[in-house]
């Protein structure tokens, strides 16, 4: 078995094997994640790794594809363990990162009748789930948002998302792709207008005027016949709006994850 301070053992040689055979030779792209453990132990190593150290150097595939088509001068196992893999590992330099944790530390919390202590199996938990191992996104579909409705949404209102940096803003569309049919665009005529007028409005003078607009107001704001109500339309709103915090909490939730992961000690080879 592999340890903290010596990587370079049978258990991480057979790993190198295992990995080569689904990737070369199974041609397999969907690995996320190598796991060499003991029962206790756990040594957790990104499949991204083993492809960059290992599938990605043509002297190593090809004596491993001479090993697999019984060209060299063994075809047990233990000779590519200690002719092959181990001298090849012996000479990376690059560090060989990993996840680690024994679960001795953590019997105490997980047998004891105790809650208070529980939190301290949340690392643990994420980085065993589902989500972690097979890097699925933290998200799922009943709180996904629905793109359709969202860019419709958009473009009736007159707005645009667009990129800066990492984030994304919403904002009015550029002159040349405005109309005047659009509700940002009636509400700023219509608020200009009342300014010129110098009259005073007030918030219910607003939701009548976004009733109105929403019942089209003589012009085709949508592709589709018929009306939508103010209420209907703060309604989906409130639904979509519920959506997106939920995506925003679950990035952070996938963020934590990783920051988590961080703290949990990896060693150099």
């Amino acid at each position: 078995m592999i340890t903290t301070k010596k990587l370079n053992a049978k258990a991480f040689q057979e790993l190198a094997l295992y990995y080569l055979r689904e990737r070369i030779t199974n041609k397999n792209l969907e690995v996320k994640y190598l796991i060499a453990t003991n029962i206790n132990e756990w040594f957790i190593f990104d499949a991204t790794l083993f492809d960059r150290l290992f599938a990605q150097n043509k002297n190593l595939v090809k004596q491993f594809n001479d090993f697999e088509g019984g060209r060299l001068a063994d075809t047990k196992t233990n000779f590519f363990y200690k002719q092959i893999a181990k001298p090849f590992i012996a000479n990376i330099t690059a560090e060989i990162e990993f996840t680690y944790f024994n679960i001795q530390e953590y019997l105490n919390p997980l047998r004891n009748a105790d809650k208070a202590d529980d939190n301290k199996l949340i690392a643990l938990f994420k980085l065993l789930s589902a989500e972690h191992l097979l890097k699925l996104p933290f998200t799922n579909d009943s709180n996904s948002l629905d793109k359709r409705f969202y860019s419709e949404l958009l473009h009736i209102i007159g707005l645009t998302e667009t990129k800066e940096g990492g984030k994304k803003l919403i904002e009015r569309n550029k002159e040349g792709e405005r109309n005047s049919g659009l509700l940002v665009e009636q509400y700023l005529a219509f608020a200009e207008t009342m300014a010129q007028q110098q009259t005073p409005m007030y918030m219910t003078d607003w939701t009548v005027r976004l009733d109105s607009i929403l019942q089209l107001n003589g012009r085709e704001l949508l592709t589709h016949a018929g009306q939508i109500s103010h209420q209907m339309a703060l309604d989906k709103s409130s639904e979509e709006y519920q959506k997106y915090k939920t995506e925003l909490k679950t990035n952070e939730i996938e963020q934590s994850l990783k920051e988590i992961e961080a703290d949990i000690k990896k060693v150099k080879k």
